[in-house]
């Protein structure tokens, strides 16, 4: 076989030209859809099938234009085609002005994409979006003091700090600082006006806790930051079985003072349990909080809710923890798949029968839905009625943002990191993720920024000094990359940015060394 004729004929019968002008077609068709899709709320399979119809149509479009050939009378075969009389010139030039014509148009949809990105106001994100406004209520409940007797009840003074937490996180008028945030000043000696000032807020509540033969002493006091004066304290002494009592009255106590308008049901009364039920239930949750505790504590947490919830199996929490603790198990890959994946929803689903309305169920089912399911539409049903029950919770605006981020709605994603960050200004997690989409929407300075603040609160954390090297590659300041490169814990994305870096420089032997190292080791 003469390749050398066969490779001119490809080229006199506009093969090549065919399969590109093919190509970039179905690149432009496909862009417009993404782009047009969203507008007619068109299913994201719409554009799957047309991609798959386009591939398959491919290697079809590249034999017809072989075979086949356009002439004056229409198209014919090629071989009943005279060479003196083939116009094929006149058509390899229609098809370059064929394909500079849609590259041009590709152009502009790339800057209509992006202008599109950057405009956008924020109002024309969904709903769910525009009902986290910042309240101009902001509060930060502190870990309250453990001054029993003999000082062994830290578990239960943070267990009834995290639980008025999360019911005046219910409370839409409340913008609530998380728990992360709150309880990073534990045991740290510092004023009320330094703390509100490093949380961003205008109200604390502080209080202490006092357990000892059963009976519970809780004193606290919300102190207005601005005024620098208690607006309110009080004191109960009640039995362990009055706890859940307990509860709901600062809850509502404190929204009372703080003049909202609150209606009756907006805060869900507690149902309770048994109180050694409640007991452990609060030092298996108390374990489960530390950061990077081991297998065997997740174990021994795990451990404590089984116990708790022989005594009562209708306290929803303990279900909600245990499907926590599992999935933690599972992605540590302390659970074999299949078992892991029945725990996790066998506990939730009992959690979900208890308490239907309860948010962190369905974020839950949210984030099994995204690492496990990899099923976005599923994910983003359980996150959106996580975000309705609960719209000020920064655990579940990270779940949120994360996922709008995998959707590819950078705007959304954006505007509940920049929530979550706000509400936890202390997590090293949401200014890592707020920088990436920033990243991703080529904010670069911003991403900088972000990417900075999640270092400075969390020096031992991986990826953030990759991520930096990609924003200074962009950037072209080759020296701040060199300098984060050297810093990144991480071998594996430290060798990728270096990879990087090296195809930069054009050192192609040291790219060849750094790229084998990378494989052999990956």
């Amino acid at each position: 076989m003469n390749f050398n004729q066969f490779f001119n004929d490809l080229r006199r019968r506009n093969v090549f030209k065919g399969a590109i002008s093919y190509l970039v077609f179905s690149w432009v068709l496909l862009q417009v859809i993404t782009i047009v899709g969203p507008m007619f709320n068109a299913p994201a399979w719409v554009a799957k099938i047309v991609l798959v119809l386009l591939i398959v149509l491919f290697p079809v479009w590249v034999t017809i234009s072989w075979f086949f050939e356009v002439t004056e009378d229409g198209i014919k075969k090629t071989t009943e085609v005279p060479l003196a009389s083939s116009i094929t010139k006149k058509t390899g030039r229609k098809l370059s002005s064929f394909i500079i014509f849609f590259l041009l148009f590709a152009v502009v949809l790339l800057f209509v994409d992006r202008f599109r990105i950057k405009a956008q106001a924020p109002a024309n994100i969904d709903a769910t979006i525009e009902n986290l406004e910042a309240s101009k209520n902001s509060i930060a409940v502190l870990p309250f003091k453990d001054l029993s007797p003999n000082k062994d009840q830290e578990y239960f003074a943070d267990g009834l700090t995290e639980e008025i937490l999360n019911s005046l996180a219910q409370i839409p008028e409340l913008e609530i600082t998380s728990r992360t945030s709150s309880f990073s000043f534990k045991g740290k000696n510092e004023s009320a006006q330094t703390i509100a000032k490093k949380l961003h807020v205008n109200y604390l509540v502080e209080g202490s806790v006092r357990y000892a033969d059963s009976t519970i002493r809780v004193s606290m006091q919300l102190i207005d930051i601005i005024n620098d004066k208690s607006m309110w304290s009080k004191t109960w002494t009640q039995e362990l079985k009055d706890l859940f009592e307990i509860q709901n009255s600062i809850a509502q106590a404190v929204a009372k003072t703080m003049e909202l308008s609150i209606v009756d049901n907006l805060i869900p009364e507690n149902s309770g349990t048994d109180p050694n039920a409640y007991g452990l239930y609060l030092k298996a949750n108390y374990n489960y909080l530390k950061q990077n505790y081991s297998s065997e504590e997740k174990a021994a947490a795990e451990k404590l809710l089984q116990q708790s919830l022989v005594i009562d199996p209708n306290y929803a929490p303990s279900w909600i923890l245990l499907g926590k603790i599992y999935y933690l198990q599972l992605r540590n890959g302390d659970l074999e798949y299949e078992d892991g994946i029945n725990k996790i929803n066998s506990a939730l689903s009992k959690a979900q029968n208890l308490d239907p309305n309860n948010a962190q169920v369905y974020n839950m089912l949210s984030k099994l839905a995204i690492d496990f399911d990899k099923d976005l539409e599923a994910a983003k049903k359980y996150s959106e009625k996580a975000l309705k029950i609960a719209p000020t919770n920064d655990e579940i605006l990270d779940t949120a943002s994360g996922l709008a981020l995998l959707e590819g709605k950078l705007d959304k994603a954006i505007a509940l990191g920049e929530r979550a960050a706000k509400l936890d200004p202390i997590d090293a997690p949401n200014f890592y993720n707020l920088g990436i989409a920033y990243y991703y929407t080529n904010e670069l300075e911003k991403a900088e920024k972000n990417i900075k603040a999640s270092i400075e609160l969390d020096p031992e954390s991986y990826g953030g000094h990759y991520f930096l090297c990609l924003i200074y590659l962009l950037q072209d300041r080759l020296d701040m990359f060199q300098d984060h490169l050297d810093k990144e814990q991480d071998e594996g994305w430290r060798l990728h940015a270096q990879s990087l870096l090296e195809v930069r420089r054009g050192q192609k032997e040291a790219l060849k060394e750094t790229m084998a190292e990378l494989i052999l080791k990956f």
